[in-house]
């Protein structure tokens, strides 16, 4: 049976639109869907396309700069009772609303305890990038938002940054510039950015510079889902034949 290798992005809480790929994709045992970061907020479903995410294993959720958002107000919710100093508690909560988590934060509140202890240890294992993914003959990088150069190699998560000075937002919040160039051996695969500030596209679609998608070494494929307007789509990128499907 042929494997195939897929990537999308920024989902973004609309699960009708994600439910769609997983139809048509249709995925078989030895088939695996990479996102690149940020099923959640915005849209209305993020906490269901997160447990999807965490429950199925032939997806693998990277860390995008809104799960890290998310994490990073469920950690500090524990110690606020401990802090005399919270004007960074504060500024982390005051960030995740105003990008908005609203639906996120009321579906997460419903679960049970049990399950939201889940997803949280499930959101701290998600990693940060996939440095030397191979496909066919291909190499790719990829990464929620942008590459640190200082990692080539295999998976980076939140424990390898442990007492580092590089810090995961490097990954997550970044912006690849479109003048941009990282590795000559590998493809940065990459969302956070719509497309749209690459291209005039509309609808929107995948970039990738000049090159077309074979040849390329950055493909952005945030196509804008998180405004669901008939303007933006759900871009999915099959790596073993570089077709894209637009949900």
């Amino acid at each position: 049976m042929l494997v195939s290798v897929y990537v999308m992005s920024d989902v973004h809480g609309w699960k009708a639109r994600f439910d769609a790929v997983l139809e048509s994709l249709a995925l078989h045992d030895s088939d695996h869907l990479y996102i690149v970061g940020d099923v959640i907020d915005r849209g209305p479903d993020g906490i269901e396309i997160l447990i999807e995410c965490m429950r199925n294993n032939k997806i693998t959720l990277l860390m995008g700069n809104h799960e890290y958002m998310m994490l990073e107000v469920l950690k500090r919710s524990k110690q606020l009772a401990d802090r005399v100093d919270m004007y960074d508690d504060v500024i982390a909560i005051e960030r995740w609303f105003r990008n908005g988590c609203r639906p996120t934060l009321e579906a997460f509140e419903s679960l049970s305890k049990a399950l939201q202890k889940e997803l949280e240890q499930y959101l701290e294992s998600c990693p940060l990038a996939i440095c030397d993914l191979r496909v066919q003959d291909r190499c790719y990088y990829l990464v929620h938002a942008h590459p640190v150069l200082t990692y080539m190699k295999g998976i980076v998560t939140l424990d390898q940054l442990s007492g580092s000075e590089v810090k995961p937002d490097r990954f997550v919040w970044d912006r690849i510039l479109s003048y941009q160039s990282f590795f000559k051996d590998r493809c940065v695969i990459f969302g956070h950015t719509m497309t749209e500030y690459y291209q005039q596209n509309h609808p929107y679609a995948i970039w990738s510079g000049d090159e077309n998608l074979m040849n390329s070494d950055l493909i952005g494929i945030d196509c804008g889902c998180a405004a669901a307007n008939e303007h933006t789509r759900l871009a999915c990128l099959c790596l073993d034949t570089m077709q894209v499907r637009y949900f």
